[in-house]
């Protein structure tokens, strides 16, 4: 079974060949809306050697027309004509609010820059110059604090309130915690133990 599948792609491979191609052409246009009016051509032809030609065309949301024309044949596949035209015509038109909002970008950000330009020069002419003594911190002198009855200690900030909820966590880990030590005791307390039995064995046995 598997020998005779072997010889029939083999056969097929190199005795069957494809049809050669049909020419053919064909072309329509269709609107939005029905009844409309067209707003979309589509062109297209192909010859005996399986060269296929063609163009659609559509109105674009800026009510510009678009063409793009297209070309696919064996050798090179498909590809556009005019790409870079229609690649270039396919980009939206700013409106006047972009237009507005493009304008302010620039100009914060070339006084942004102007602010950073002029930031960093002080920068390295300060770093440049060696530091008077003027600008250098001076001691101050030393402040007795006041013994006056009338003397506004600072204010602390308000301690939060223990929610409910709160308390009640805090009363479980101090339970939990008391729990604990108690174990921590009886278990010190029975290592107490055995160390002294041990001990007391041992004296026995020498």
């Amino acid at each position: 079974m598997g020998l005779h599948c072997r010889e029939r792609n083999v056969h097929e491979a190199f005795f069957f060949q494809p049809p050669p191609p049909t020419p053919y052409e064909y072309s329509y246009a269709a609107g939005r809306h029905p009844g409309g009016k067209p707003d979309r051509y589509v062109e297209e032809e192909g010859d005996e050697r399986g060269v296929v030609r063609g163009s659609y065309a559509y109105l674009d949301p800026n009510w510009k027309w678009q063409k793009v024309e297209y070309v696919a044949d064996p050798e090179t596949g498909f590809h556009v004509k005019n790409q870079d035209e229609s690649a270039a015509a396919a980009l939206p038109l700013d409106t006047a609010e972009v237009a507005k909002a493009k304008q302010r970008h620039r100009a914060l950000f070339a006084a942004i820059a102007e602010r950073h330009r002029r930031v960093n020069g002080a920068v390295a002419a300060s770093a440049k110059e060696p530091p008077s003594l003027a600008s250098q911190p001076q001691p101050q002198p030393r402040q007795t604090p006041s013994l006056s009855p009338y003397a506004v200690a600072p204010l602390l900030p308000h301690a939060p309130v223990e929610t409910d909820a709160v308390k009640r966590k805090r009363e479980e880990h101090a339970a939990a915690f008391r729990r604990i030590a108690e174990e921590h005791a009886r278990i010190a307390a029975e290592q107490s133990r055995l160390s002294a039995l041990a001990a007391q064995f041992g004296e026995i046995y020498d």
